[in-house]
């Protein structure tokens, strides 16, 4: 019993079972058209894929001279990276700073204040010690005065009139 072959597809392979079995002619021409009209069909990608190759080019050509500029502003934005955290740190010092001040300009009113309430009262001491020796002189330059009267009066009898 003989197998069922599928010429077809060997045929088409090989070029036919019927004629020279070495002579590939007839698939090569073939292959080679369709390889032509693959080729020319994708003659437009290859177009396109050659203008993205281009754009793609410039791009990286473009990223390439920005490399310098990008570094720059790279060390700029470093170098104000670095003044901003000396400004940060400046406040910081001058906010400790301003409390330090605040605290000692306390101190300093508190100070004062007791200094004026002990000058007042050393006034006051002084000043009610100084009424009181007026008062004292007061009272014996009277007690003098009166004593001198009577001891006029006591001197000289009255004289009627």
């Amino acid at each position: 019993m003989s197998v069922p072959f599928r010429s077809h597809a060997l045929s088409k392979d090989v070029g036919g079972i019927h004629g020279n079995i070495f002579d590939h002619t007839q698939p090569i021409k073939s292959e080679t058209t369709t390889f032509f009209k693959h080729f020319e069909n994708s003659k437009l990608g290859l177009k396109q894929q050659s203008g993205h190759l281009a754009r793609s080019r410039s791009a990286v050509s473009d990223a390439i001279e920005k490399i310098p500029e990008i570094t720059d502003m790279a060390s700029r934005l470093e170098e104000l990276t670095e003044q901003v955290d000396a400004v940060t740190q400046c406040c910081k010092t001058l906010s400790s700073l301003e409390a330090h001040a605040e605290t000692a300009r306390e101190e300093t009113r508190a100070k004062r204040e007791a200094e004026k309430e002990a000058i007042l009262k050393v006034t006051y001491e002084r000043s009610a010690q100084a009424f009181h020796d007026i008062d004292e002189e007061y009272e014996n330059k009277v007690r003098e005065f009166s004593e001198a009267l009577l001891a006029d009066v006591e001197a000289q009898p009255p004289q009627l009139l």
